[in-house]
């Protein structure tokens, strides 16, 4: 289970790419034991919930359509979203820029794609920790042959590509 970095430096990108209108209020991280979502303070009434683990998405999508639903039927107070952001980070979709593509194919890719700087390096990012996560799993594992060479391969390109 990979848990993806959440910190308050990320919220506030979010709420000024989707949400200024709340981007000024005070951002504060909650501690948690929880494994699920990363929560936030937003100023003094708000909370933004981002998930930690892929398996956190659908529970939050199913949280959005049903307890609006509920909340008409209960007698108590349900929270319900004020808003829904788009998730996890566009660079995760550069993954095929080190795995699939090379040299100019690797560039006509991101070209076609449009991505800035700071996207593509988050793209590397994901690239290079998904590599060195599978790398020694599967090698110990010695289960999946196939994605040792290619996280060797990543790695390589990553590198190569620095």
């Amino acid at each position: 289970m990979t848990e993806t970095d959440t910190d308050t430096g990320l919220v506030g990108r979010l709420l000024a790419e989707q949400f200024p209108q709340w981007a000024d209020l005070a951002i504060r991280r909650v501690e948690s034991t929880g494994t699920d979502n990363a929560m936030f303070r937003l100023g003094g009434e708000l909370c933004v919930r981002l998930p930690r683990i892929d398996g956190a998405v659908d529970s939050l999508r199913r949280e959005q359509r049903w307890l609006p639903r509920l909340a008409a039927r209960v007698p108590l107070a349900v929270p319900v979203a004020l808003a829904v952001g788009e998730l996890g980070d566009p660079a995760v979709d550069l993954l095929p820029a080190w795995n699939l593509f090379e040299g100019e194919a690797r560039a006509a890719f991101r070209a076609a794609l449009g991505v800035d700087d700071d996207t593509w390096e988050r793209g590397r990012g994901w690239a290079l920790s998904i590599a060195l996560v599978a790398l020694p799993y599967y090698t110990r594992l010695g289960t999946n042959p196939r994605i040792v060479a290619d996280s060797w391969h990543d790695i390589d390109a990553l590198l190569k590509d620095a």
